[in-house]
């Protein structure tokens, strides 16, 4: 007779992390004399953090927020990025709002930075497969970048439609280094 061995159908691994921002004072408006402008200044930012990484392959992270008034930009109050990433064998397909860096950040550098209201990210699909030492990928997606004309602004007030299509190779050589062609 065989031993049984109990076998879970599906494994799941579930971490939160919150951050949360508060503050309540003034702020300097002007200080073009000795007696500078001052206004109220307050801030309430929480940012909850959802990962889940199941044993399939599968990694889910969500991000929600809840800000009202934020440090900087325009209050949230909900789901603020969205990930879907399956990786298996030699490939990778993501869904939802890509951050990636190629070339290390030469070619291309997305990336989210909640202290200053940063976050160039595009909504859309990243596709990667590896073949020996290469390693082909793919980036489609869309985004409205809001950025400022000046960093003082606490709101942001231009705006730039984005459309990306970034294809490109990747060759990896263990004495020379890496070679990227995009």
């Amino acid at each position: 007779t065989k031993p049984l061995l109990y076998s879970p159908p599906i494994s799941i691994d579930v971490n939160f992390s919150l951050e949360t921002k508060y503050g309540d004072g003034s702020k300097i408006t002007g200080q073009a004399s000795n007696a500078p402008d001052t206004t109220d200044y307050n801030f309430i930012e929480n940012l909850l953090d959802i990962n889940t990484i199941f044993d399939n392959g599968i990694f889910i992270s969500t991000q929600l927020e809840y800000s009202d008034p934020p440090i900087f930009g325009k209050s949230v109050n909900g789901l603020n990025n969205f990930v879907v990433d399956y990786m298996g064998g030699n490939y990778s397909v993501k869904l939802g709002n890509i951050y990636s860096l190629y070339g290390r950040g030469l070619s291309l550098n997305m990336a989210q930075n909640q202290n200053i209201d940063y976050d160039n990210s595009v909504t859309g699909i990243e596709c990667k497969y590896t073949l020996n030492d290469f390693n082909f990928f793919g980036i489609w997606g869309k985004a409205e970048f809001d950025y400022r004309s000046n960093p003082a602004f606490i709101q942001t007030d231009l705006r730039l439609d984005n459309d990306l299509y970034f294809i490109g190779l990747e060759y990896y050589h263990d004495k020379i280094g890496i070679f990227q062609y995009s």
